[in-house]
């Protein structure tokens, strides 16, 4: 352990639940090992030991490294895996060491198809935290190391979120609030239904539902449609049926539009021998 573990958090560590993943069912660990190998592959190289890009003055440069540590929250009743991979990936993808998983509240072991996410995904340092201690925790990791930058995403945007949120926001560290209640749309023909199931256990709390119940109505997230093609992101200020666009063979996969291993990164310019963050 090291500065930016404080001595008290050990108390509240809880078991994120080893072989978790193994008593799954083989197709839901299949859903699991698909998201991540395609996240993996869509940010392969994410993470080279520290980018110097040259900027338009021969004498300036810029590198990029990893934020010194990544805080990730969720309320007690958040329940769904492909919404947690989605969300830590990004920071291991940008090479971040200090990952902190941290449920607020409750004392009942943690969700089973959480433990296998954050088993498949090499997580050990899981907490179950009072909203106080939270706030501690937010509040220690701000003060540690010279200058050191952080990240902070609230999966849910209850108020324990807000204020946890505000509180990163003011310390000058990276802020991210995931929505819980999803809207997905089906768009997959007569296969529509055969996903569901599978698609529930994904994302419990979303509403999953044809497309045509969203027209005219909620914007959907993501849009599952038989169409041939890639996965493909769709800019939100430009029409398009999904900020998600999830195709044949894509069910299962899951990304939070906006949060990429970019948002895990630091930068440091360095112009005639002087050295400014960013």
């Amino acid at each position: 352990m090291d500065a930016y573990f404080p001595d008290w958090l050990v108390r509240y560590e809880i078991d994120p639940g080893p072989g978790a993943y193994d008593k799954l069912a083989p197709q839901l660990r299949a859903a699991l090992k698909t998201q991540i190998a395609m996240l993996y592959k869509l940010w392969e190289g994410a993470n080279d030991g520290g980018r110097m890009r040259h900027l338009s003055d021969s004498a300036a440069v810029c590198l990029v490294r990893p934020k010194d540590w990544a805080m990730f929250v969720f309320a007690e009743g958040y329940a769904s895996p492909a919404g947690l991979i989605a969300a830590v990936f990004p920071a291991l993808a940008a090479g971040v060491e200090r990952i902190f998983i941290c449920r607020r509240g409750g004392s009942s072991p943690l969700h089973p198809s959480l433990s296998a996410a954050l088993e498949l995904l090499g997580q050990e340092y899981v907490y179950s935290l009072p909203q106080e201690q939270c706030a501690s925790l937010l509040q220690h990791l701000a003060g540690c190391g010279q200058g050191g930058e952080g990240c902070l995403v609230c999966l849910g945007q209850d108020e324990g979120a807000g204020e946890l949120l505000k509180q990163a926001s003011l310390c000058g560290h990276q802020v991210c609030a995931l929505p819980v209640a999803i809207n997905i749309a089906l768009d997959a023909g007569d296969n529509s239904l055969a996903n569901l199931p599978l698609l529930s256990w994904l994302h419990p709390d979303a509403r999953i539902a044809p497309l045509a119940e969203f027209l005219n109505a909620v914007y959907p997230d993501a849009l599952i449609s038989d169409n041939n093609g890639l996965c493909c992101l769709l800019p939100t200020n430009k029409p398009a049926p999904a900020r998600l666009v999830l195709q044949p063979g894509q069910e299962c996969f899951w990304l939070w539009p906006g949060l990429g291993p970019e948002k895990f990164n630091k930068q440091q310019y360095a112009i005639a021998g002087k050295t400014r963050r960013s």
